[in-house]
Protein backbone atom coordinates (compact mmCIF):
# COMPACT_ATOMS: atom_id res chain seq x y z
CA UNK A 1 0.00 0.00 0.00
CA UNK A 2 2.58 2.41 1.01
CA UNK A 3 4.55 1.60 -2.69
CA UNK A 4 1.33 2.70 -4.62
CA UNK A 5 0.63 5.54 -2.40
CA UNK A 6 4.71 6.29 -3.44
CA UNK A 7 3.75 6.02 -6.69
CA UNK A 8 0.82 8.40 -7.29
CA UNK A 9 2.81 10.86 -5.44
CA UNK A 10 5.09 10.78 -7.63
CA UNK A 11 2.87 10.55 -11.04
CA UNK A 12 1.11 13.75 -9.03
CA UNK A 13 4.26 15.78 -9.29
CA UNK A 14 4.79 15.25 -12.58
CA UNK A 15 1.40 15.94 -13.72
CA UNK A 16 2.12 18.92 -11.49
CA UNK A 17 5.14 19.98 -13.12
CA UNK A 18 4.04 19.02 -16.84
CA UNK A 19 1.18 21.38 -16.88
CA UNK A 20 3.45 24.32 -16.00
CA UNK A 21 5.81 23.67 -19.38
CA UNK A 22 4.61 24.11 -22.62
CA UNK A 23 6.56 23.09 -26.08
CA UNK A 24 6.77 25.40 -28.91
CA UNK A 25 4.28 23.35 -31.17
CA UNK A 26 1.82 23.68 -28.54
CA UNK A 27 1.37 27.55 -28.70
CA UNK A 28 -0.90 28.71 -31.08
CA UNK A 29 -3.63 31.82 -31.72
CA UNK A 30 -6.16 30.00 -29.44
CA UNK A 31 -6.03 30.33 -25.45
CA UNK A 32 -4.19 27.38 -24.04
CA UNK A 33 -4.65 26.91 -20.74
CA UNK A 34 -1.13 27.05 -18.91
CA UNK A 35 -2.14 26.39 -15.23
CA UNK A 36 -4.98 26.95 -12.85
CA UNK A 37 -4.31 27.31 -9.17
CA UNK A 38 -6.85 28.90 -6.22
CA UNK A 39 -9.63 30.24 -8.30
CA UNK A 40 -7.42 31.20 -11.21
CA UNK A 41 -7.06 30.35 -14.69
CA UNK A 42 -3.98 30.98 -16.78
CA UNK A 43 -3.54 30.96 -20.86
CA UNK A 44 -1.49 31.44 -23.47
CA UNK A 45 -1.73 32.12 -26.91
CA UNK A 46 0.94 33.30 -29.59
CA UNK A 47 0.53 36.12 -32.61
CA UNK A 48 2.58 37.59 -34.56
CA UNK A 49 2.40 41.43 -34.11
CA UNK A 50 3.57 44.30 -36.27
CA UNK A 51 6.13 47.05 -33.99
CA UNK A 52 6.75 50.47 -35.59
CA UNK A 53 8.12 49.94 -38.70
CA UNK A 54 9.63 47.03 -38.61
CA UNK A 55 9.01 44.86 -42.10
CA UNK A 56 8.73 41.41 -40.33
CA UNK A 57 6.30 41.01 -37.45
CA UNK A 58 7.57 40.23 -33.59
CA UNK A 59 6.12 37.02 -31.84
CA UNK A 60 4.49 37.38 -28.42
CA UNK A 61 2.63 34.94 -26.02
CA UNK A 62 0.12 37.47 -24.77
CA UNK A 63 -1.13 35.80 -21.22
CA UNK A 64 -4.74 35.84 -20.16
CA UNK A 65 -5.51 35.15 -16.31
CA UNK A 66 -9.36 34.46 -15.00
CA UNK A 67 -10.79 34.77 -11.68
CA UNK A 68 -13.37 32.10 -11.34
CA UNK A 69 -13.79 33.38 -7.84
CA UNK A 70 -15.91 36.16 -6.15
CA UNK A 71 -12.71 37.49 -4.01
CA UNK A 72 -9.88 39.72 -5.82
CA UNK A 73 -6.59 38.21 -6.82
CA UNK A 74 -3.21 38.49 -6.66
CA UNK A 75 -0.76 36.44 -9.19
CA UNK A 76 3.35 37.22 -8.94
CA UNK A 77 5.06 34.43 -11.47
CA UNK A 78 8.17 33.88 -13.53
CA UNK A 79 8.02 32.56 -17.16
CA UNK A 80 11.43 31.19 -18.48
CA UNK A 81 11.64 31.02 -22.40
CA UNK A 82 13.78 28.00 -23.54
CA UNK A 83 15.34 28.07 -27.42
CA UNK A 84 18.16 26.14 -29.11
CA UNK A 85 20.80 28.22 -27.68
CA UNK A 86 20.06 28.82 -23.97
CA UNK A 87 17.18 30.64 -21.82
CA UNK A 88 16.07 33.89 -21.65
CA UNK A 89 15.06 35.41 -18.03
CA UNK A 90 16.99 32.91 -16.45
CA UNK A 91 19.92 34.95 -15.60
CA UNK A 92 18.10 37.12 -12.99
CA UNK A 93 14.73 35.65 -12.30
CA UNK A 94 14.17 38.67 -10.31
CA UNK A 95 14.00 41.05 -12.99
CA UNK A 96 11.58 38.92 -14.92
CA UNK A 97 8.89 38.71 -12.38
CA UNK A 98 5.30 39.21 -13.52
CA UNK A 99 2.76 41.07 -10.77
CA UNK A 100 -0.87 40.85 -12.14
CA UNK A 101 -4.28 41.49 -10.14
CA UNK A 102 -7.44 40.06 -10.94
CA UNK A 103 -10.69 41.00 -10.22
CA UNK A 104 -13.44 38.91 -8.31
CA UNK A 105 -15.11 37.00 -11.08
CA UNK A 106 -13.38 39.12 -14.11
CA UNK A 107 -10.24 38.26 -16.55
CA UNK A 108 -6.68 40.56 -17.76
CA UNK A 109 -5.28 40.07 -20.78
CA UNK A 110 -3.32 42.13 -23.23
CA UNK A 111 -3.19 41.73 -27.05
CA UNK A 112 -0.42 43.70 -29.56
CA UNK A 113 -1.82 47.37 -28.27
CA UNK A 114 0.36 46.10 -25.25
CA UNK A 115 -2.08 47.98 -22.55
CA UNK A 116 -1.44 45.52 -20.05
CA UNK A 117 2.67 44.49 -20.76
CA UNK A 118 2.85 42.36 -17.37
CA UNK A 119 0.93 39.88 -19.46
CA UNK A 120 3.03 40.13 -23.04
CA UNK A 121 6.22 37.65 -23.50
CA UNK A 122 8.61 38.84 -26.63
CA UNK A 123 8.80 35.21 -28.02
CA UNK A 124 10.84 36.37 -31.36
CA UNK A 125 12.47 39.29 -32.76
CA UNK A 126 12.88 39.94 -36.14
CA UNK A 127 15.49 42.47 -35.94
CA UNK A 128 17.99 39.44 -34.14
CA UNK A 129 20.77 38.73 -36.46
CA UNK A 130 21.55 35.29 -34.55
CA UNK A 131 17.85 33.92 -34.34
CA UNK A 132 17.54 30.88 -32.35
CA UNK A 133 14.54 28.34 -32.69
CA UNK A 134 12.15 28.67 -29.24
CA UNK A 135 11.77 25.44 -28.11
CA UNK A 136 9.41 25.90 -25.07
CA UNK A 137 8.52 28.14 -22.14
CA UNK A 138 8.19 26.67 -18.49
CA UNK A 139 5.93 28.88 -15.81
CA UNK A 140 8.17 29.43 -12.38
CA UNK A 141 6.83 29.76 -8.88
CA UNK A 142 3.21 30.64 -9.40
CA UNK A 143 1.78 32.38 -6.70
CA UNK A 144 -1.84 33.33 -6.32
CA UNK A 145 -3.35 35.01 -2.98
Amino acid sequence: MKNLLLVLFVFAGFATMAQQKMNAEQLSSDWTLLAAQNGVELYIQKIDCKVGNVEKPFTYGFLKAVNTTDQEKNLSFNIHLFYTDGCAGCDNPNEEYKYVNVPANGSVSTDCSFENGQLALLIRNPLQTDLQEFTYLSLIDLKVD
